[in-house]
């Protein structure tokens, strides 16, 4: 959930408990809500956040928050859990991707209801989720293009800033993300079009206003690149939008 205004979330539903996960940098911070509860979502949260429903009869008579209580364990594996998830979801290539490494933490969370997790460190980067870490060079790379959309594209600078070599990040790109520099870079100009048309600000634009905003001056192929990371015409996103500030 991207913020668009402020938001409370309350539970009506008396066979869910949620996970309220809200991710600030490098904190990340974990609260339940159950039935009749309410909870503001928090504005400072940096990169988004996740409700994750978890079913009553998968917790074997016990609330998820007793869970997290009785052991700390279960809250340091889950903190691992959605840390590799902010983060592989930011390197995935596309909408198919995306969906993999949903599919991937959904596998994972059912391990933790039924008691099939390896008992996590404090310390979660010491507890690899993902098959091998990113090198430092490609953190700062992947970080650099993350913070900087509106970026005209150069390898040399990009090389550059991360302390290697251009054929170095290239492979990195590719080895880590299966997608190149460029690429990815591309992708993240997708993601500034899709906030502007989400933004409470710029839903009333035309799509063609937002395109040309973020570096795409063709309509046609910038629906298509837009459907491959989303899953939806950009059209879809603002219909969806539009519905949204009628409520």
């Amino acid at each position: 959930i991207k913020h668009i205004q402020p938001i409370t979330v309350t539970s009506l539903s008396l066979d869910i408990e949620y996970l309220i996960v809200s991710k600030e940098e490098t904190l990340t911070t974990i609260k339940t809500l159950s039935f009749g509860e309410s909870c503001r979502l928090p504005l400072s949260a940096t990169e988004g956040v996740i409700l994750f429903g978890v079913p009553k009869d998968c917790l074997r008579g016990a609330s998820l928050n007793q869970h997290l209580v009785a052991n700390l364990n279960i809250t340091n594996y889950i903190q691992c859990c959605f840390k590799h998830l902010f983060k592989d979801l930011q390197i995935a290539h596309s909408y198919q991707a995306s969906i993999i490494v949903l599919q991937g933490f959904q596998q994972r969370m059912l391990n933790i209801l039924n008691d099939q997790y390896c008992h996590c460190p404090t310390i979660c980067g010491q507890y690899p989720i993902s098959e091998s870490e990113t090198p430092i060079s490609l953190d700062i790379a992947i970080q650099f293009i993350q913070d900087q959309p509106g970026w005209s594209f150069s390898p040399q600078m990009l090389a550059k800033l991360s302390n290697t070599s251009e054929r170095t990040i290239y492979y990195q790109f590719k080895h880590y993300t299966q997608t190149s520099p460029y690429r990815f870079h591309l992708r993240r100009r997708l993601f500034k079009a899709r906030e502007q048309i989400l933004s409470e600000s710029g839903y009333d634009e035309t799509i063609a206003y937002h395109a040309v905003n973020s570096g795409f001056f063709h309509l046609s192929r910038f629906s298509s690149l837009y459907k491959d990371i989303f899953g939806e015409l950009p059209s879809e996103t603002k219909a969806k939008r539009s519905l949204l500030a009628t409520h």
